[in-house]
């Protein structure tokens, strides 16, 4: 299994890197592909290719979030970087558009996103594109699979790309994405696949418990959250239950590890809410 876009090189995982590596290899990791951000983010991910856990393969890219004022000054020195450094290179990545947080930079993303597309083509890579709130202007970017390029001219790519566009479902697709693609919905395991799943990944959880749990996660999954726990929520949390030597659900217990299991403190508050009617889910009542 491959985990297509990890930043394992920023300052808040950097301290536990070898506990997530860790973790990801007993999940089945065996490669991991680190997206590059900005100038400032190259050589802290160069550092993480040298962990002897699990190979990394490194992109190099300005993220569109990091399109400021000096984005020409970041461009040029990527280039410089995309010349020495584009034979270990598995794409050119993050780029894209992104105007969730701010629209005062639009003119210079779509700029950037073709600078890098043509790198792209030119030292024949894929490319890694982030998008949010910006499908329509990406579009413009990419229409009819080729980008236009300021003084150059029109650049159609040699074969048509194939894309593949996952998504968490916590915002809408615009409808011109939609129109372009073929969808697959990947649910949530059922009961019976996930407790394989746990049996497999947390051996060491007693049965029983790993049956309660695993009903009690489908429960929460049918409240009104923010975010639903996924299967790796149930995986940390089965994790914490083994450290914590329990061998059965309970409130208390419950009560103070849910906030592995939800991220969001206002799903920990509708959770807690409905506790008694969980727990009794939970214990096949």
């Amino acid at each position: 299994m491959i985990d297509t876009h990890c930043h394992l090189y920023e300052e808040s995982i950097l301290p536990s890197l070898d506990e997530v590596l860790h973790r990801a290899k007993e999940a089945g990791v065996t490669q991991i592909l680190l997206p590059n951000i900005d100038v400032d983010s190259w050589e802290p991910l160069l550092k993480v290719l040298n962990n002897p856990i699990i190979p990394c393969s490194p992109m190099l890219g300005l993220h569109p979030c990091y399109v400021k004022e000096d984005v020409n000054d970041q461009m040029n020195t990527l280039a410089e970087l995309l010349k020495t450094h584009h034979e270990q290179l598995v794409a050119i990545g993050e780029i894209g558009m992104d105007l969730y947080w701010d629209k005062q930079f639009l003119t210079e993303q779509k700029q950037a996103l073709n600078q890098q597309i043509e790198w792209a083509l030119s030292y024949k890579l894929p490319i890694a594109i982030h998008v949010r709130d910006a499908f329509d202007p990406l579009f413009e970017v990419l229409s009819d699979y080729q980008i236009s390029i300021p003084e150059i001219g029109t650049i159609q790519a040699r074969s048509k790309p194939m894309v593949f566009l996952t998504s968490n479902d916590t915002r809408d697709l615009s409808d011109a994405l939609k129109r372009r693609c073929l969808h697959l919905h990947i649910p949530f395991p059922s009961i019976e696949l996930e407790s394989r799943i746990v049996t497999a990944r947390v051996p060491e959880l007693e049965s029983q418990l790993s049956d309660q749990l695993v009903r009690f996660v489908h429960a929460i999954r049918e409240l009104d959250l923010k975010k639903s726990p996924a299967i790796s929520e149930t995986l940390d949390w089965a994790r914490s239950l083994v450290l914590l030597h329990a061998n059965q659900l309970d409130s208390g217990l419950v009560h103070d590890t849910l906030n592995v299991l939800l991220k969001y403190e206002e799903d920990i508050v509708e959770a807690e809410g409905q506790l008694g009617k969980l727990l009794k889910i939970a214990d096949g009542l």
